[in-house]
């Protein structure tokens, strides 16, 4: 579907929606004022043939007195005439409350069935709004889908082409998993974009210190950069980077975007470097894909190579947030070391930095999370019940959707 199909779909919809939201007013008004007249129907549904004349006080005056005498001798006079009557009547007016009653329970499900039509006609809309994030996430997963295959070169491009359109694995190396894509998946190029912001003041204040002199030329490097994103954003901030990759895919495609990123091995480039010639070095969701004791030596390697004053800032998902453990941790198979915040900062610690920081990120939306319950015109007794319960959720809360990522940030002393 091209744009302009998109367009006026979503254009049809609006209006259908409009139409829904207008019918559905009219029936609110409509089924509120049933259920005036309906309250008012069954007030008035009995009629009484027996209704009280000179009760509780008799009218004053003789003729008066006598005239009511005379009307209740009367009546006593018509019953057999006059009850078979009312009876008739009151049978009449139950049937016609019993029919109001039924108009409006349909009239209350269509309200229902109008309301259920509406969120249905509102996902569509969404879906095909081009700003919404499930579709800039399908727009995302086929441009890099589209964006490798136009990087690839020789004879395997039309084989790969092939390969992809069936879900074949032989597109990505023989049946290997496609790590590139995965990734995009779950951490894809808006959610990155979001995110990139979540150190900003960081980096601010480094591109600060090097204008005044007191901080290292050097460059940033981003080791696990992907596609480049963060070399970009970097770059607009004023302060040189570059990044190394081992998916050469995800460099080729960073390469192609005019992005300063490279296809080597962490180590082997570390090593390759003269020591005290970094600015800085970031690993953004990179530690948890190392051992552990590799990526303590990997620290070790980072130190070396940064200037004094540098600052290593590793990010990993937070194990500590159940959510995040059994979603994004889980959903990678090539994670190997779930880090504990205080396993990180011990770790930055042993390697030789000081001081470390931590900073707990991305927590899960308040929609997410277990819901407290309602307090309000609750007897003593009680109130005391839901606040324990109340803290209990909080506890919770915390240990089943806390952050989801946390950051370590850690200074090579300048002595």
């Amino acid at each position: 579907m091209n744009s302009t199909e998109d367009q006026e779909t979503r254009v049809i919809l609006a209006d259908l929606q409009a139409e829904i939201r207008r019918h559905r007013s009219t029936l609110e008004v409509a089924s509120q004022t049933e259920m005036d007249q309906l309250g008012s129907v069954r007030s008035h549904q009995i009629v009484n043939s027996h209704l009280p004349i000179g009760w509780p006080v008799m009218p004053k005056g003789l003729i008066p007195k006598i005239i009511a005498y005379a009307q209740k001798l009367s009546r006593r006079l018509l019953r057999w005439y006059i009850n078979p009557l009312v009876e008739q009547q009151n049978v009449f007016n139950a049937a016609a409350a019993d029919l109001l009653a039924t108009l409006e329970a349909q009239s209350e499900e269509h309200a229902s069935a109008m309301e259920k039509l509406n969120g249905q006609i509102a996902q569509l809309v969404g879906a095909l709004d081009p700003e919404s994030p499930d579709r800039k996430s399908q727009q995302s997963t086929t441009e890099l889908r589209l964006q490798r295959l136009e990087s690839r070169q020789g004879s395997q491009q039309a084989t790969a082409v092939a390969a992809l359109s069936l879900g074949s694995a032989s597109a990505v190396g023989g049946g290997a998993v496609d790590y590139f894509l995965l990734g995009a998946l779950y951490r894809n190029e808006e959610q990155t974009k979001r995110w990139l912001d979540d150190y900003r003041d960081i980096f601010l204040a480094l591109a600060q210190d090097r204008q005044k002199g007191q901080a290292s030329d050097g460059p940033l490097l981003d080791i696990g950069c992907g596609r480049g994103q963060l070399v970009a954003h970097l770059g607009e901030l004023g302060l040189p980077a570059y990044g190394i990759d081992s998916d050469a895919d995800a460099v080729r495609i960073g390469q192609s975007l005019g992005r300063n990123v490279h296809l080597a091995d962490a180590f082997a480039h570390l090593a390759g470097l003269d020591n005290n010639s970094l600015a800085a070095v970031v690993m953004i969701q990179v530690a948890e894909h190392i051992e552990i004791n590799s990526l303590l030596q990997m620290l070790m390697l980072i130190r070396q190579k940064l200037a004094p004053g540098g600052i290593v800032l590793a990010e990993t998902v937070n194990p500590t947030c159940v959510f995040a453990l059994s979603n994004w941790y889980l959903m990678d198979p090539s994670h190997r070391t779930p880090l504990h915040p205080q396993t990180a900062k011990f770790l930055l610690g042993q390697a030789g930095f000081h001081p470390v920081q931590t900073r707990l990120l991305h927590p899960v939306p308040e929609s997410g999370r277990l819901q407290g319950l309602p307090t309000e015109r609750l007897e003593p007794g009680l109130a005391a019940m839901v606040h324990v319960m109340e803290r209990n959720i909080e506890q919770l809360n915390n240990i089943l959707y806390g952050p989801q990522d946390y950051a370590v940030i850690a200074y090579k002393p300048v002595v």
